[in-house]
């Protein structure tokens, strides 16, 4: 308002009189407008037609959105330059054995650090590390490396975890670090709260849950991660004076006569099994000290799908194909279901983000009402809004093809933007009109063909200019891109379409 009118006074002169024109674009352009133009032509002759064309657009892009919205993610991941892992050691394991099973770890990996063989890799294999750590402790350790590549952090995932798992009796827990959550579930995880009932009861649950997650998600953490570990067999003798806890491995979980166990005095002994008071032979091993925290009287199961599998999918495949046929199968009595972690939460974030989209709406409405001092003109201009989501869903549908983006909560951010953005074209069709009837003294059908060719050019400038703008936050990967990818892909597929079928809808909006 104060430096582009005295700018243009000063620059332009007579220069505005006579364009440049651009041979393909102009000739473009001027097919376009002269479509628009017979279009919009039709419609204010039509009421009929006029009807049908809004009705068919405005609810075609309604439903559209409606089927096509892909399912939702809580928040993205982000390429975080961290791999981290829990590592669980067989039950009564002491500290000296953790070091010892750590030591052979660390030896194993260290070929891949970047101050062993240098920080260059040969093509095709995984980058090189450029930080390595482990902390170790007698039951449970954890270890992570940093990427030289921090593109390519991910790709380090197998290579830790290939020598923790050649340790016998031992497993491990890999992921990449992500910038919105904790721990290895991240941002993702899904944990099954397994409560009431006895602590035998609930691990019985937590096993037949894990048979059938893997099932649904099968490339998902398993069930593992509430302290179910496959491959051992236990015995627990207990008196009041010296209770021990002797674990042993056996191939196939076979029952062996003697094996090592360790006492409290961190030694090792021969432990018969004759010896202990009750033996009991299983597929897993099953204790407190490897389940996650959980509410009191109750055990958790988490898992984590895969980075491909939307966390709204995973949890309806959860919901469908491990709660529901636990419950039919006949729980326990007093034992109960539920989901909690990132699920509670997505639940939650999505209905505030509801919230807010109708709070958007409700908030522009309102504004124009102010400005155009009518509520009929600006609900012609609210038309608009369900066309820029389908072009938001196209967008993200189309982002999808090439690479895998989905709906997280940022990136829904990008429809509450075209809420308050697509509505300008709108307002400048509207607005133009107005005043061709009110200071020009035209008619209705008059009006908005004015109107109309009067604002083709500065809808599409403004529009071009900004899909020009956002195209690299799409186009252009990078550290970071994944975070404001999917919102990009949703602004510039929104005001593409809206600028597209604008042009349709707002010209015939029911005039007096």
């Amino acid at each position: 308002m104060t430096v582009i009118p005295p700018l243009a006074a000063r620059l332009l002169g007579d220069a505005a009189l006579s364009p440049v024109r651009i041979p393909v674009i102009d000739g473009f352009a001027d097919a376009f407008a002269a479509a628009a133009l017979a279009l919009t032509r039709a419609v204010v002759r039509s009421r009929a037609l006029a009807l049908l064309l809004v009705a068919g657009l405005c609810g075609g892009a309604g439903v559209g959105t409606w089927l096509f919205l892909p399912d939702l993610e809580y928040l993205p991941e982000g390429n975080r330059n961290m791999v981290f892992g829990s590592v669980q050691t067989p039950p009564g394991y002491n500290l000296e054995t953790a070091i010892d099973i750590a030591q052979r770890v660390e030896d194993a990996i260290r070929p891949q650090w970047a101050s062993e063989s240098g920080p260059e890799s040969a093509p095709g294999e995984p980058p090189k590390i450029q930080y390595f750590f482990i902390y170790a402790r007698a039951e449970r350790s954890w270890l992570g490396a940093v990427s030289v590549d921090p593109l390519r952090a991910g790709d380090l995932i197998p290579v830790l975890t290939g020598p923790v798992l050649g340790e016998p009796g031992t497993f491990a827990f890999f992921g990449q670090a992500s910038l919105f959550g904790r721990g290895l579930g991240g941002g993702r995880s899904i944990d099954l709260d397994i409560g009431g009932g006895t602590i035998e009861e609930q691990l019985a649950v937590a096993r037949r849950a894990a048979v059938l997650v893997e099932g649904v998600l099968p490339q998902g953490w398993t069930a593992t991660r509430c302290g179910l570990t496959r491959g051992s067999s236990s015995a627990r003798r207990r008196s009041a004076s010296n209770p021990i806890r002797c674990a042993w491995r056996t191939p196939g979980c076979r029952p062996a006569r003697w094996a090592p166990a360790w006492t409290r005095s961190r030694r090792v002994c021969g432990c018969p099994r004759s010896s202990s008071a009750a033996v009991v032979s299983t597929s897993c091993w099953a204790g407190p000290s490897g389940a996650p925290r959980a509410p009191r009287g109750s055990a958790r199961s988490p898992w984590s799908p895969a980075d491909t599998m939307p966390l709204e999918t995973a949890i309806e495949r959860i919901e469908a194909g491990v709660i529901e046929p636990l419950k039919a199968e006949g729980l326990p009595p007093g034992v109960r279901l539920g989901l909690s972690g990132t699920a509670d939460k997505l639940t939650e974030t999505w209905g505030l983000m509801q919230t807010n989209l109708l709070i958007a709406v409700a908030v522009v409405f309102l504004v124009m009402v102010v400005l155009f001092e009518s509520f009929l003109y600006p609900f012609i201009i609210m038309l608009s809004v369900p066309l820029a989501t389908a072009g938001g869903v196209a967008g993200l549908a189309l982002l999808n093809v090439f690479t895998f983006q989905a709906l997280d909560m940022l990136t829904l951010l990008g429809f509450v933007i075209l809420i308050g953005t697509v509505v300008n074209n709108a307002v400048l069709i509207v607005h133009q009109t107005l005043t061709h009837m009110r200071e020009g003294g035209l008619d209705p059908e008059a009006a908005i063909l004015a109107a109309t060719g009067d604002r083709l050019r500065p809808i599409f400038m403004s529009t071009l200019t900004s899909v020009v703008g956002m195209l690299p936050l799409v186009l252009f990967p990078g550290a970071g891109s994944e975070l404001y990818r999917g919102l990009g892909s949703v602004v510039v597929g929104g005001l593409s379409l809206s600028a597209i079928l604008t042009i349709a809808v707002i010209p015939r909006p029911c005039w007096p």
